[in-house]
């Protein structure tokens, strides 16, 4: 379903193993703040942990155990308990076999509200895609969180509603949403990630070429990048990206220069002014020149050039949502 090991730009996700119960059991006795809200999050014996990782090592396909740790630099050597973060599983639908469903995602309450399950969950989709064509999320009424949570990723199609109450001690029980969303499927050959996006401006006098799909596109909000409403995707000259045609550049500072066509006035890519310690350049292109279809699935990364210069959280949305 997900490779044994794989990795976002912060985590690390691998299959469980016996030997992680431990800190299963640990992460799921921690999680007693949502459990009045959530039966997932609700008190587990050892021997049902146990049988899900069973489940999950005889089921292979089936079932996906895996837990989360903080991606650690490869010097530092192996991971450690301090650098877990938490753990998922996901199932296939039994009704709906091409569905899969998350049936637990618990992330420690000091890694919530890092933006970590965004950066999970969206890169779990990229991987996903040719393995199913829905991702699907049970989410209770009372944890408002959670669904905040699911449909900030897109989880926004309601499948399936349970019970009658929001909660309740007495009764049916709280209610219940079945989310979903689909995982889009893989490019054609015609857009496979391998061939090259080719972006112009308007007159079509200047250009770029980027070797292979980018898997990201990258809104920034400096005082420059939000003035030109630009999507950045990131490369290093006459290695994977390339321009042709005439343009004049726009220089603010001692980092880069700003590239548009004298012409039309669109802005075609940015270009470091000096090359880095092995030799590159690096060089970013305007994805706004290319054809919108190419990139409409591209999640959006957000950039705070303005003030901290660090990454933010992904909100789900990809660059077809700003061009609706």
């Amino acid at each position: 379903m997900l490779p044994t090991t794989w990795t976002t730009e912060r985590l690390t996700c691998r299959d469980a193993t016996p030997q992680d119960l431990p800190l299963l059991m640990e992460a799921l006795a921690a999680s007693q703040d949502v459990a009045a809200l959530d039966p997932a999050f609700g008190e587990a014996r050892e021997a049902d942990v146990q049988a899900h990782l069973s489940r999950h090592l005889r089921e292979p396909g089936r079932v996906c155990m895996q837990v989360l740790h903080r991606r650690a630099d490869p010097s530092s050597g192996q991971e450690t308990a301090a650098d877990f973060l938490g753990f998922w599983r996901l199932v296939r639908v039994p009704s709906r076999p091409q569905a899969i469903g998350v049936e637990i995602l618990l992330l420690q309450a000091t890694h919530r509200r890092q933006g970590l399950a965004q950066e999970l969950v969206t890169a779990a989709l990229e991987r996903l895609r040719g393995v199913g064509d829905e991702l699907w999320a049970r989410v209770y009424l009372a944890n408002s969180r959670a669904l905040a949570f699911w449909l900030s990723v897109g989880l926004s199609r309601v499948v399936e509603h349970q019970g009658a109450q929001v909660h309740s001690v007495q009764g049916p029980g709280p209610a219940s949403l079945i989310l979903s969303r689909e995982i889009l499927p893989r490019a054609t050959t015609s857009t496979a990630s391998s061939a090259a996006l080719e972006g112009r401006c308007h007159c079509g006098a200047l250009g770029w070429r980027l070797q292979g799909q980018p898997s990201s596109a990258t809104a920034c909000n400096c005082t420059v990048c939000r003035r030109y409403g630009v999507l950045w995707a990131y490369g290093h000259e006459d290695q994977d990206i390339t321009t042709d045609g005439p343009s004049v550049a726009y220089r603010r500072g001692r980092a880069i220069d700003f590239h548009f066509c004298p012409a039309c006035g669109c802005v075609s890519h940015w270009r470091a002014q000096t090359v880095q310690d092995d030799g590159r350049r690096r060089i970013a292109v305007n994805l706004r020149l290319t054809d919108p279809e190419r990139v409409a699935a591209l999640p959006i990364d957000h950039f705070d050039g303005l003030n901290t210069f660090d990454d933010l959280p992904r909100d789900g949305k990809c660059v077809g949502d700003l061009w609706a």
